[in-house]
């Protein structure tokens, strides 16, 4: 081991190699060391530790760890813990490495000791860390390098408020325990940095998918004034426009549904919360609802085959309700113009199935496992035409997974196609993450094959009219006699994005609404009170605030209490809609939206035309 000298002025290097043997108390303190670390389930905690177990033969106030950037040419602290107030070289502070000491320890592998920290910094006045170090009252500092599998990954730093605090035995003690921890701090380290990325990918989809949605709604909105104009007819060429600008838009709005819904069921943090559901009205028909216009659009029949009624089934109705979307839209888009789409569900051996049925091309039986893997597709002519991701049903596929249940699929290609989903009704669907390390199923359970279109006990509905319960509406006699007072229904529009807002109130005139704009949502509040509305269509994300205030505001008020309000929110989270939903709201409608799925909730509170005019440059 070399000597040590007292030149204060320069950091002294040491070797690696250590002869000293360790007196009983020291080797006891590394021992209790590894079985702490070994138990530690992050960087953090790691460090604490070691800081909380060494202090009986270690002079130490403070002690950090720092990792090398992939660009090589810095070090980023990660944790520090000391023993005093403030630390202001802590974490996220950035070194550049440069030709210095700091270099010398990675390339080298060597320990480095300074023992006169202010001499240090007279020597060298641009260093930046020195002079924290300094102002925090710390005089010495001892760093050794960070080893894993012979790769330099970062260093591992103690210090002292006593000058000279630091000698070659505590080098040895130093790099023994540095040696102990180095791969279980990297490890502990990369798994830090991937559940910061994810959730760096999450915030960044979040905010992404804001945007995205308020635009596609806008342009929803446009299309839909394009189609509807009463004051000009368009010619056939325009009409087909619009329609190839429609199918383009819902490509758009389906893509990035399912690019959200892969990002939230990828969530380490995502649970499965169950609760007893009536499947049919919960589940199926808001399903129904979202794909009315696409319907229309291809003339297509919808059919209905009820199970028993009421039948409550143990799921995440929020998540079923993803699974359930994917399928309908999965049928339309594959199913072929004019044909039949069938939905069916029954209960049997402590089971729960729905089926999903369209008249198409089907596919071929050997091309079944392709189905449900992430971003794959059935590799037929016919299909590959046809726009997609092959990420619906893989995320269908993992949510029933997570309910503990199987999906299948089969066909007669040229014919048909239809998918089982099977929820297990007794105790099987708990809260929590289930792993999804194996493919699933690939085929139907006999008993549920069928070998042709809808069978004679379904139920014929018309695209537009699918619902499965009736839906009460709710007029409070007040509101009915302000309505016949002036005339009109009022609706009050909450929304800070003028296009969106435009667009909302564009369609709703239509009905022969009388609707006011409000842009932020304190001016809600406030024209509110003032304007007493018959139904409130808000936003969640303003300007001045979290609509969900502005929502508890509203709801505590006696002149709005009774209020309806309808929320058109960017966010999916289960949560976040389970929470504003027990606020009392009486709709939760996700951007971008199918602008009947408006319409409807509307029709539960206020007198509405069934349907809009048709123009007849506009083939439905």
């Amino acid at each position: 081991m070399k000597t040590l000298t007292r030149d204060p002025c320069h950091p002294v290097f040491c070797s690696a190699d250590r002869v000293m043997e360790f007196s009983a108390k020291e080797a006891a303190v590394l021992e209790s060391i590894n079985a702490k670390v070994g138990a530690a389930e992050s960087v953090d905690e790691i460090v604490r530790q070691v800081f909380e177990s060494t202090t009986e033969i270690f002079p130490c106030d403070r002690i950090g760890l720092a990792f090398l950037e992939d660009d090589g040419r810095h070090l980023v602290t990660k944790v520090v813990h000391a023993a005093y107030e403030p630390v202001l070289l802590g974490a996220d502070y950035a070194a550049d490495i440069g030709d210095g000491s700091l270099r010398a320890i990675l390339d080298e592998g060597k320990p480095r000791i300074i023992n006169d920290l202010e001499n240090h910094l007279n020597e060298h006045p641009r260093s930046e860390s020195t002079r924290l170090l300094l102002r925090e009252g710390i005089r010495s500092n001892l760093t050794c390098p960070l080893v894993v599998n012979g790769r330099h990954v970062g260093v591992m730093f103690r210090s002292s408020r006593q000058t000279h605090a630091y000698t070659p035995r505590h080098v040895s003690l130093h790099m023994a325990i540095v040696e102990r921890l180095s791969q279980a701090v990297e490890k502990a380290y990369r798994i830090e940095q991937l559940a910061d990325a994810k959730r760096s990918y999450g915030e960044v989809l979040s905010f992404v998918s804001h945007e995205l949605k308020n635009a596609l709604t806008a342009i929803l909105g446009d299309v839909w004034c394009l189609r509807h104009d009463q004051d000009r007819e368009l010619t056939a060429g325009q009409a087909a426009s619009v329609r190839r600008l429609q199918a383009k838009v819902d490509y758009l709005v389906g893509l990035s549904r399912e690019y959200l819904d892969l990002g939230k069921l990828h969530d380490d943090d995502l649970a499965v919360q169950v609760s007893h559901v009536d499947f049919a009205v919960e589940v199926i028909e808001p399903a129904i609802g979202m794909y009315r216009t696409q319907l229309e659009q291809k003339r297509m029949r919808l059919e209905l085959v009820p199970g028993p009624s009421g039948s409550a089934v143990p799921c995440d109705a929020d998540l079923l309700r993803i699974a359930m979307n994917n399928l309908i839209s999965n049928a339309i888009k594959y199913g072929r113009e004019g044909g039949a789409i069938r939905i069916r569900w029954e209960q049997a051996d402590d089971t729960f199935r729905v089926y999903v049925f369209n008249e198409g091309p089907g596919f071929p039986p050997e091309q079944r496992p392709r189905l449900f893997r992430r971003f794959s597709r059935v590799q037929t002519p016919e299909l590959r035409r046809q726009p997609g991701t092959g990420i619906g049903l893989y995320n269908t596929w993992r949510i029933v997974r997570l309910h503990q249940g199987k999906i299948a699929a089969d066909s007669l290609p040229g014919r048909w196609a239809e998918f089982c989903m099977e929820i297990p009704l007794a105790g099987s669907a708990r809260l929590g993450l289930i792993r999804t390390d194996h493919g699933p199923c690939g085929t139907m359970p006999e008993a549920s094959r069928d070998t042709g279109p809808a069978s004679a006990g379904c139920r014929d509905t018309e695209a537009g009219d699918a619902s499965i319960s009736q839906s009460r509406r709710v007029v409070t006699s007040e509101r009915d006699e302000r309505a016949a007072a002036d005339g009109r229904v009022k609706v009050l529009c909450i929304d800070d994005d003028a296009e969106i807002s435009s667009a909302i109130t564009a369609r709703l005139r239509r009905h022969g609404l009388d609707v006011l704009r409000a842009f932020s949502g304190m001016q809600g509040y406030w024209m509110a009170l003032e304007s007493r509305p018959d139904v409130v269509v808000t936003d969640l994300s303003m300007p001045d605030g979290e609509g969900n205030y502005i929502i508890g505001r509203l709801k505590s008020h006696p002149l709005t209490e009774r209020t309806p309000i309808i929320v058109l929110a960017g966010q999916t989270n289960p949560a976040v809609k389970r929470h504003i939903l027990g606020l009392g709201v009486d709709a939760y409608l996700t951007k971008p939206m199918d602008w009947t799925q408006l319409v409807n909730a509307l029709r539960r509170h206020i007198d509405l035309p069934e349907r809009e005019p048709q123009l007849a440059g506009w083939a439905t």
